[in-house]
């Protein structure tokens, strides 16, 4: 780790700056828009202030975060130094440069377009470039993230990657992938436009080029969020994922799902049939799927925790019971979970024998305390076979 700690502290002080700064601009974004600011401001200061916070969420928080956490990922999950570490801090200083850039058109009120590239509307051409530079610093990320798996898999052949490094190169790869996009609209259109080298615009392709990156942004910081819950959150709870299976699949799929699924945001765009359109909408419905996966079975295999927390699962009439009291009884570290129904909880009271290798009694109940609840499920802590 000490191989970069000051690389993904750099990263992270940088990254939680920008979010500093954009709920500063946001809280004044909601004083202005009440009734107790109505006169404060102007038109244009309002809408440089929207521009700054998109920016600064969208793409400063978003890829110096991720950058830092995939650092940590690398060093961490494949126990070895860093491969590229000076080009890893030039991608840095390269996107620090690429945010100064972008910043002060910004602040001149010469880029009041908002974080959409969305021509005609366009602004000072610095201000994109800037992005540009971001962008790029990003793609070396990736490569370095490539490279440090790469090498990894040359020292331990046959062995699988650890899941969150093959999570932090499924989203490398999503992010080279799906940034084509946005980067050819800038650099052949938006860019030469706000420069003034050309005199007209494609705003359908250029529109349908940033719909490709738009939507892709959203899985680039979440992923490190499913990262952190499949890997580092049950070794902090001293189990594992249920399934590392599971977890591969799930951001294979994310990888799959994540090119096309930005267009969905141009439904009402003329330029797109019918066919497409639907096309769209239907793989935008399988992006549930990756998340389904691991919510439908969701449980821990907890080895080696004190706490055990039980959950009743409940089929309502259509109402969310409310006030439930949960009771938790004989849990113990080194159980298992298995969910019973009331009616075969209570043949197994009438015949302890039934109850296998879970034992005598030794269950964690969850009691509803709510009306309209016709069958209830109750948890049993098994021992391992």
């Amino acid at each position: 780790m000490r191989n970069v700690e000051r690389l993904c502290l750099a990263h992270f002080w940088v990254a939680f700056g920008a979010f500093l700064a954009a709920a500063v601009l946001g809280t004044w974004q909601m004083w202005v828009r009440s009734p107790l600011g109505a006169d404060v401001g102007t038109p244009g200061q309002y809408f440089m202030s929207v521009t700054a916070h998109g920016v600064a969420m969208a793409y400063v928080l978003t890829t110096f975060f991720i950058m830092g956490f995939g650092y940590f990922v690398a060093v961490t999950a494949l126990a070895r130094p860093l491969p590229g570490k000076a080009w890893a801090w030039f991608a840095f200083w390269m996107s620090i440069v690429g945010v100064i850039m972008t910043t002060v058109p910004i602040a001149t009120g010469t880029a009041s377009v908002l974080f959409t590239f969305y021509p005609p509307l366009t602004g000072s051409p610095w201000f994109y470039i800037g992005l540009v530079l971001v962008v790029v610093g990003s793609w070396i990320w990736c490569v370095l993230m490539i490279v440090a798996m790469a090498a990894w898999k040359r020292e331990n052949a046959g062995r699988p990657v650890p899941l969150a490094m093959f999570a932090t190169v499924a989203n490398a790869i999503m992010w080279l992938w799906t940034t084509v996009g946005v980067a050819a609209e800038l650099l052949f259109q938006v860019i030469p436009a706000a420069l003034g080298l050309t005199q007209t615009i494609d705003v359908g392709l250029a529109r349908t080029l940033f719909s490709w990156t738009l939507h892709a942004i959203v899985y680039f910081w979440l992923l490190p969020a499913y990262i952190a819950f499949y890997t580092m959150a049950p070794r902090a709870a001293g189990g594992r994922l249920y399934s590392d299976t599971m977890g591969r699949l799930t951001f294979i799929l994310f990888l799959i799902y994540s090119l096309p699924v930005g267009m969905h945001h141009l439904l009402m765009d003329p330029e797109h049939g019918n066919g497409t359109k639907f096309i769209q909408v239907l793989l935008t419905a399988f992006v549930s799927a990756p998340t389904l996966l691991t919510i439908a079975p969701g449980q821990l295999h907890l080895e080696s925790t004190e706490v055990v927390v039980a959950i009743q699962l409940a089929v309502p009439r259509m109402v969310q019971p409310q006030n439930v009291p949960l009771d938790f009884r004989h849990a113990r570290a080194g159980w298992r979970l298995r969910a019973v129904t009331s009616r075969s909880l209570a043949a197994t009271d009438r015949n302890p024998a039934r109850m296998g290798a879970c034992g005598s009694g030794r269950r964690a109940v969850a009691a509803l305390g709510a009306r309209g609840v016709r069958h209830r499920h109750r948890l049993l802590f098994c021992r391992r076979s």
